[in-house]
């Protein structure tokens, strides 16, 4: 159905967002090298979400809180639990908060299902098993989380034509169900030293179609050992001036925590050895290490 919009009648309206830059019931991506820390952000992301509280203590606020329900396709049962854990333990929240957020909070284990909603054919993309399944899950849910990607669908991924079908499934199960979904997807290889939305691996129609895009780099803080992530919003269809680029790093466990202070090499001592040689990377000016000694 065409829905006609007026000037005459037009006026400012206030906009649901999600995360910053992120609207409600769009499609979003978190993007990253594999183990930057994705799934961890993202089930930080889901626990602010489904509780209201901020994410990784501090990082960003919160707009509005909602269910949600985070599928993780590669993740066992086990280790979801002690992600949870750590969560919890970090962020301190106590049996009875717990209990109340679970209210909201929904995390699954699908290692053992087949989760592909789309699937290939002699006639091209189809529907596939999972997708009745998924959209009785979204139904009604602030946030759907689907990670990764790659997991819920079988076709060729560098396919235009196939990754358009897959972002028109997926926007159309936000717009059915009144849901936004944030999928979880990987940097192609040379993707670290793309600070762009064409860091991600495939087809261009995937970050066309995303109306919002995250991408996560590890980084070394020159003249130290310490790791930290930056975190940086390179694409956002509908927001206009705000901050896109945070740098933050986890604790002994994963967690993001932005309580955790970030050295900068000013404040340390001429003297004062690193354990890891630092160097510039000649296309982005990004730090990396260069060796190990």
């Amino acid at each position: 159905m065409l829905e006609r919009v007026s000037i005459a009648e037009a006026k400012e309206v206030e906009i649901d967002f999600i995360l910053p830059g992120l609207t409600a019931g769009s499609v979003g991506m978190l993007a990253g090298a594999p183990g930057v820390g994705k799934t961890m952000l993202a089930m930080q992301i889901a626990v602010a979400v489904a509780s209201g509280r901020d994410v990784a203590y501090g990082l960003w606020k919160v707009h509005g809180t909602g269910p949600v329900t985070m599928i993780c396709a590669e993740e066992p049962v086990d280790i979801l639990c002690n992600r949870l854990h750590y969560i919890k333990l970090s962020e301190g929240i106590t049996q009875e908060e717990a209990e109340d957020i679970d209210l909201n909070l929904h995390i699954y284990s699908a290692m053992k299902i087949d989760t592909r909603i789309i699937v290939t054919s002699k006639e091209g993309p189809i529907e596939g098993p999972f997708l009745s399944t998924l959209r009785q899950l979204a139904l009604n849910q602030r946030l759907v989380i689907l990670d990764p990607l790659v997991m819920f669908h079988d076709c060729n991924e560098n396919n235009n034509v196939e990754m358009s079908y897959l972002m028109r499934v997926l926007k159309n199960i936000c717009i059915e169900t009144q849901t936004t979904i944030l999928l979880v997807h990987h940097f192609h290889k040379g993707g670290a030293y793309d600070k762009s939305w064409t860091a991600v691996r495939g087809a261009s129609a995937l970050t066309a179609a995303a109306r919002w895009q995250m991408n996560c780099f590890n980084e070394i803080v020159p003249k130290t050992n310490v790791q930290v992530v930056r975190l940086e919003i390179v694409k956002s269809n509908y927001v206009g001036k705000i901050q896109k680029e945070w740098t933050i790093r986890t604790n002994e466990h994963g967690v993001y925590d932005a309580r955790l202070p970030i050295p900068m090499p000013e404040d340390l001592e001429d003297d004062e050895k690193p354990i890891k040689k630092v160097k510039t990377n000649k296309y982005n000016g990004r730090y990396e290490i260069s060796e190990v000694f």
